[in-house]
């Protein structure tokens, strides 16, 4: 059960993680180019 959280866990912060840097690459996009 602990090992399933776990992983779920790991899968929404990944995703999260992978949301975050998109809008950050736009963002570095928006202000330098």
């Amino acid at each position: 059960m602990k090992v399933t959280l776990d992983e779920k866990t790991k899968e929404a912060l990944s995703s999260k993680l992978k949301e975050f840097e998109k809008s950050a690459v736009r963002f570095m996009i928006k202000g330098f180019g």
